[in-house]
């Protein structure tokens, strides 16, 4: 079966930092992918490398990533710009910064509805869209201005314009962070209908190993730049065969664990 991408020899240099080593997976179609690590594993900037949204200036990408038989990496920015927020759309861990301060939240929905699927009602198809990634009111969220939104409000607005262009593949960058655990567990749950009402794939990048539970097809599990491990989701949770995914599980916190304190990953996995 032809994957719905394939990343092959991935590097980012930033000057002279190597932020990712060449890191090479596959995605299937409607499939799961977590990419696991510690801030600075280089997660974030393998996934925006992959449509070359860092800057041009400051990085240099190299290597194949292939959607279909494209290769993303060697595309005109013409074509490029169809592909972002089209193919591939983005859901950042940071919603305020992601919306526009100084645009109402259903136009910037809307705009997303324009540039990728022409001749459909941009506005109406906005409200819809934010209704059907939970909230409560959207005509009224629609007419809202970013800051009036909570937390959780602002990151369904997010994903309301991240499906805007019906993806083939949608990229997660710890889209749960900063919320509150009840506001993760419905983000989360969201994803996961969107995810199987579309057939449409996920690449979730995290550091929290438990998010994952019941989620993920399979993970990837990087360090240093590098994936040190990859295979079905939980083959590697319940036999890791790295001593980094080890130390990963180790410092997830279980109920009725009497420590006095938990493990750090220099302990666990130096």
């Amino acid at each position: 079966m032809t994957p719905l991408l394939r990343v092959e020899d991935l590097h980012v240099h930033f000057r002279s930092v190597e932020a990712v080593a060449g890191i090479s997976f596959e995605i299937q179609k409607g499939e799961v992918l977590a990419l696991v690590g510690e801030s600075g594993s280089g997660k974030s900037a393998s996934a925006l490398a992959l449509t070359r949204l860092l800057p041009e200036r400051a990085a240099e990408i190299r290597g194949r990533a292939l959607l279909g038989d494209t290769d993303l990496l060697s595309l005109a920015p013409r074509d490029l710009r169809r592909v972002r927020g089209g193919r591939i759309a983005y859901v950042f861990q940071e919603p305020m910064s992601a919306l526009h301060p100084l645009l109402r939240v259903g136009r910037q929905v809307a705009e997303a509805v324009r540039q990728h699927r022409p001749g459909v009602p941009a506005m109406k198809e906005a409200v819809r869209l934010l209704g059907e990634t939970g909230l409560p009111d959207p005509e009224r969220a629609a007419r809202a201005w970013p800051h009036e939104l909570s937390g959780g409000m602002q990151q369904r607005a997010i994903i309301a314009m991240a499906l805007a262009g019906e993806p083939d593949l949608l990229i997660a960058d710890e889209p749960t962070t900063a919320l509150d655990v009840t506001v993760q567990a419905q983000i989360l749950e969201l994803l996961k209908t969107e995810r199987r009402k579309r057939a449409m794939a996920v690449l979730f990048i995290t550091h929290h190993m438990a998010l994952l539970t019941s989620f993920a097809d399979r993970i990837a599990v990087m360090r240093h730049g590098k994936i040190v491990e990859q295979g079905p989701f939980l083959e590697v949770i319940s036999a890791p065969k790295h001593p980094y995914t080890r130390g990963l599980l180790a410092c997830v916190p279980r109920l009725g664990a009497r420590l006095k304190r938990f493990p750090t990953l220099s302990e666990v996995a130096p």
